[in-house]
Order: C-alpha cells, then sequence, then structure tokens
C-alpha cells in the first residue's frame, strides 16, 4: 500500500472532490469562497503511464470514462473519508479507500508525473460561448507545512552581494554566529562592522537570464528585496518593500511603489505558471489555469490566470521569503574570492 505526505494526497483529493462536485469555485483575497463566481467542469484529463490521456467525463449524476462508471454522490462520500485521513495523518501514510479508489477508478498513479508543474488539469465551460477548454493547474493545502511557491535549490537559487569595506579580520568574527536567525544576525553584524552590502548577481545564469526574460532589472529588484528583508527581519513581501533600503533602491531607478509591486507581482506569477530557477524559460505556462487551495476545512477554491489581477494580488499578499537549509545550499557565510569578500543568499519563497 502506498504512502505519501499530506501534500500528495491533497493532490488526489482534490481531483475526486472536483469530480464529484464539476465545479469550482473562485477565492477572494482571504480564501474565502465567491458563491456566485465559478467555472463548471465537463471533464478531469489524468495522465495515464505510456498511452493517451486517461479522461473522466462529468455527467449530471455520474462520473464516465472506459470501463468506469461511478456515481458523483458516492465519490463525493469516498471524498469525505480521504479528506479525513488526510487532515488526521502524520507524516507519510497510507489511505486504504484511495487505493480502493485508485483501482475502480483504473488509475496508474495518485498525482501527475514529478515532471510536470501542473498538479491537474480540468476542462472548464466557458459561460458564455459554453464551450470547454483544458486548463493546468498546480495545487496547494492548508493541511500541512505551509506550500512553498518557490523552492530553494542550491547555486540555481543563489543571490551574491559584495561586501566592500569589510577587514578579512573580521570574517571570523562574522561567520561564528550560530543559532537561530542565524542570517539576520550575520548580516546585521557585517553592516555593525562598518561592511557595506551590494548585490552582484545572480549565482545561476540560467535562473538570470529566465528573470531578465520578463523584466530586464528583475533580478536586481529580487537581489534588493531579499537582502533588505534580512537586514529588516521583514520577510513578508509585502512589507520588505517598505524597508528604508528598498525604497530608496527603487527611487534610484526611478520607480515608485506601484511600479515595483507590480514587477514583483510578475515576477511571482510567472514563478507559478511555470518558470522554475534552475531550467531555461522559454515564457510557456504549464500552469495556464491558476491555483487550487485545499483549504483546512476540505473546501476548495481556485485562483485563475484568466483573472489575471486576482490571481496576482493573492499570491502578492500571501507569501514570504523563508531561510531554507544553510548547509544544504551552502549559503549564509563570508568569503574571500580574490582579494573580494561576498556573502550569498538562497531565495526560497513559500505561502503562509
Amino acid at each position: 500500500m502506498q504512502t505519501l505526505n499530506k501534500g500528495e494526497w491533497a493532490e488526489f483529493y482534490a481531483f475526486i472532490r472536483l469530480l464529484a462536485r464539476g465545479r469550482l469555485y473562485y477565492g477572494d483575497k482571504d480564501l474565502n469562497i465567491i458563491e456566485d463566481e465559478y467555472f463548471d467542469i465537463d471533464k478531469i484529463l489524468k495522465t495515464k503511464t505510456g498511452k493517451a490521456d486517461h479522461i473522466f467525463y462529468i455527467y449530471d449524476e455520474n462520473i464516465k470514462s472506459d470501463g468506469v462508471e461511478i456515481t458523483k454522490l458516492k465519490l463525493d462520500q469516498k471524498a469525505d473519508i480521504v479528506f479525513k485521513h488526510i487532515a488526521s495523518g502524520k507524516s507519510t501514510f497510507s489511505i486504504p479507500e484511495a487505493e480502493e479508489l485508485k483501482e475502480n477508478l483504473n488509475l496508474d498513479r495518485f498525482s501527475e508525473p514529478s515532471s510536470s508543474k501542473a498538479d491537474i488539469r480540468l476542462s472548464l465551460i466557458d459561460k458564455l460561448t459554453n464551450k470547454s477548454e483544458v486548463y493546468g493547474f498546480s495545487i496547494k493545502t492548508k493541511l500541512k507545512a505551509k506550500s512553498t511557491l518557490i523552492n530553494s535549490s542550491g547555486k540555481s537559487t543563489g543571490f551574491r552581494y559584495e561586501i566592500l569595506k569589510f577587514n578579512r579580520s573580521f570574517l571570523e568574527q562574522v561567520n561564528s554566529i550560530n543559532g537561530g536567525a542565524k542570517i539576520n544576525k550575520r548580516v546585521l553584524k557585517i553592516l555593525e562592522l562598518g561592511g557595506k552590502i551590494v548585490f552582484d548577481t545572480s549565482t545561476s545564469q540560467i535562473y538570470k537570464n529566465n528573470l531578465k526574460m520578463v523584466d530586464t532589472s528583475l533580478d536586481d529588484i529580487i537581489g534588493e528585496l531579499l537582502i533588505s528583508a534580512y537586514i529588516n527581519n521583514e520577510k513578508l513581501l509585502k512589507n520588505a518593500i517598505k524597508t528604508d533600503r528598498f525604497i530608496s533602491f527603487y527611487k534610484s531607478l526611478e520607480l515608485d511603489e506601484d511600479a515595483v509591486i507590480y514587477k514583483i507581482k510578475n515576477f511571482l506569477n510567472i514563478s507559478a505558471i511555470g518558470m522554475t530557477p534552475s531550467k531555461s524559460w522559454d515564457g510557456a505556462s504549464e500552469v495556464d489555469g491558476g491555483l487550487i487551495i485545499v483549504k483546512s476545512t476540505g473546501d476548495l477554491v481556485g485562483y485563475f490566470v484568466f483573472s489575471l489581477n486576482k490571481f496576482k494580488e493573492y499570491l502578492w499578499l500571501n507569501t514570504y521569503f523563508e531561510t531554507p537549509s544553510t548547509t544544504r545550499h551552502n549559503f549564509g557565510y563570508v568569503y574571500d574570492e580574490n582579494g573580494k569578500f561576498y556573502f550569498d543568499l538562497n531565495i526560497q519563497v513559500r505561502f503562509y
């Protein structure tokens, strides 16, 4: 029997709940369902190993697929049971009822392949034309540790800063700082010792190119926002932009607050729909539908790319910088390179 974590089980739960209900509601900025704003779903597509997609057709009372038929009422009841297991589960665990459903629905796997950024593909019905089109969605859940929007990946997600006016004798004094919030403390110690921290570059040329593809100044903006967040211990993106350092930075670019928020929202948007730090991005969107959030109540709410302003606003208001493992990703200490001193940070953005 397969064991999965809460996030992986949430993908399967969203699949069966959406099959049973045949509708995905919009969410507001506080994750509340907007009752009169929704898309009806006429089918859901699942990947089959080495074969054409497995298509589940949603009718008034039943769900049908090749050799499969189940009532929506029965599937909805099964979804209730699966959700209870997820809500009470610890770490990784199995769900017997989910295994039975997987077999009954003739599924190869519970979730989409890890190579796909889209966790589910829904055929949504346009209310005006009554025509449907398939869109990919990413699924996040409030049932586990907070979901990530951008995962740290060593040098692929690194931002390098040069330290000016820094004496070699201070190096050990900074690097020996340990314990909680050690990166914040090391950054502040550098400044206390008279050092000046200046953004240099992204440590990954691929990530740098991806960011510049969206906006030629985006790598500089994100690099400055990241260091400003650490200096002021303001990890929420919406608060980090209000720090003195970052305000001075964007004013030097002759930008105002609205303009820089617009650029950061675009950064979050492309990170959600398909751009990853370690792979060259061609601008294509795997997640061309948006986000589906599995709430702690079991309700599902959607944030749709078609309502781009709402989608970006949700990302903007609900994300923060998290400090990833410094040992795993090898950052957060002062080092000497060709007689110059540098300090690296690693970006990780998480929903809260």
